[in-house]
């Protein structure tokens, strides 16, 4: 069976690439099936990190992945390089105190933080400690409109200027040169690259199996 996981490069000021987002695929055609945010951010797990290799996806570099308010929960931090990816908390994920919390938990573990379709909300201001644990705040530059992305840069760099900011959906050498005078440091769009996809066959499970069986044997004392 084919897997399949897409990639679009960020860039930095040099239009060089520095990371890339992965995307859910479940083929070869390059757009987002309509799938739960869970399943999707499980597959891309999966299929980067045991199917095709985290590091031939990534190329070595922080792969951005999206993960909802359940996934954040989960053990499946447990299981990643926190190397290897950046969390990238979905627009649609509400900043309760536990929500915070695991967010400072994971912060601390070594995971870097990103808010994706970051708006400022009428209850921002009480939830101003997660700014704290964020490394990354990402601009949508076709829905977010200038005034607003205004506001959000100037709150940002007056109390939290260790926070970087990643302007995607750059789709104009216009938008692009007006992100870079407006202080952000990372980009991602059509401008640069469409995603592409990868695919290879899939690992069938009884393969990991054995893998695992021949790891506990080559101890010294197996059990």
């Amino acid at each position: 069976m084919k897997v399949y996981v897409g990639r679009q490069p960020i860039f930095n000021t040099y239009e060089q690439i520095v990371g890339y987002e992965l995307l859910y695929r479940n083929k070869q055609e390059n757009r987002f099936p309509d799938v739960d945010s869970d399943h999707a951010t499980v597959n891309v797990i999966v299929n980067s990190f045991l199917s095709i290799g985290i590091d031939k996806v990534s190329q070595g570099k922080p792969a951005f992945v999206n993960f909802s308010g359940n996934l954040l929960m989960s053990s499946v931090f447990d299981y990643i390089d926190p190397t290897k990816v950046i969390v990238e908390i979905l627009e649609d994920v509400k900043l309760t105190n536990e929500i915070v919390t695991r967010i400072k938990e994971l912060n601390q573990r070594g995971f870097k933080m990103a808010l994706d379709d970051f708006v400022l909300t009428d209850n921002s201001e009480e939830h101003e400690e997660v700014f704290n644990y964020i490394d990354y705040i990402k601009i949508d530059f076709l829905v977010t409109p200038l005034l607003q992305r205004i506001e959000i840069e100037n709150e940002i760099k007056a109390k939290y200027p260790h926070i970087k900011f990643l302007a995607e959906k750059v789709e104009t050498r216009n938008q692009y040169e007006v992100a870079k005078h407006s202080g952000y440091t990372l980009f991602q769009g059509y401008f640069f690259e469409q995603p592409k996809v990868l695919k290879t066959t899939d690992v069938p499970p009884n393969v990991i199996q054995y893998l695992q069986i021949l790891s506990l044997l080559r101890e010294k004392e197996p059990d």
